[in-house]
């Protein structure tokens, strides 16, 4: 029994991740995945560059446009 639960979970993760999708925006391109909620399908980004990282002459300034 508990061997199955496994397998089924195995097989389930293999599943997600082969729903990969990859989006084109103005900064390039970004990789993201479908994942299902509450019975509907939603594609999910995750670190996505909105602003240079704050570091050195950034510290403490507004956020400037990501390159």
């Amino acid at each position: 029994m508990k061997g199955s639960v496994v397998v089924a979970i195995l097989l389930k993760a293999l599943l997600c991740a082969s729903y990969d999708v990859q989006r084109t925006t103005d900064l390039g391109l970004v990789g993201g995945r479908k994942i299902e909620i509450l019975g509907a399908t939603i594609e999910e980004y995750r670190g996505i560059p909105f602003a240079e990282p704050p570091i050195g002459e950034l510290r403490f300034k507004p956020p400037v446009p990501a390159k």
